[in-house]
């Protein structure tokens, strides 16, 4: 039923994104945009905007349109990796798709905010605990060669 109504309105010449769902995903010092579509017709691309609030304003985050899927009536998957994020900040995105003739729809906004970047402190740790190993290996290879030559 889907299917026949998706052709219909493509007979239709009906244009636009039918949006099935669009959210973000939080990671270590970057914010994951995703969206997924049911259908595309006449849809060329989108581009997503962000803002630090909810009234804008907004400023677009993609240099070029990513792509439409090929299948118009079937939809795709997507996921943007914005990069530019700070912890502690909150964000909103909205997405606008573009069509053939030109017309564009935003969609959102959705909210997210960014989390600290937990990276610096996992490497410090690592480091400490590296620091901490070749200090006892250093500690038992003296004991070990003290031990051998009877100054133990």
């Amino acid at each position: 039923m889907k299917t026949v109504l998706r052709i219909l309105a493509l007979l239709a010449g009906v244009a636009g994104v039918a949006l099935l769902a669009y959210g973000a995903v939080l990671a270590p010092a970057v914010v994951q945009v995703r969206w997924t579509t049911a259908s595309e017709l006449a849809t060329v691309g989108f581009h997503l905007y962000r803002s630090t609030s909810s009234t804008g304003p907004y400023t677009r985050i993609t240099t070029r349109p990513i792509p439409a899927s090929a299948e118009a009536l079937s939809g795709g998957s997507y996921t943007y990796t914005d990069h530019m994020v700070q912890a502690g900040i909150t964000y909103y995105y909205e997405l606008e798709d573009i069509e053939q003739a030109g017309t564009t729809t935003r969609h959102g906004p959705i909210v997210v905010k960014a989390r600290p970047d937990s990276t610096p402190w996992l490497v410090a740790g690592l480091v400490l605990l590296v620091v901490a190993v070749l200090a006892a290996g250093g500690q038992r290879s003296a004991e070990r060669r003290a031990q051998k030559w009877g100054d133990g």
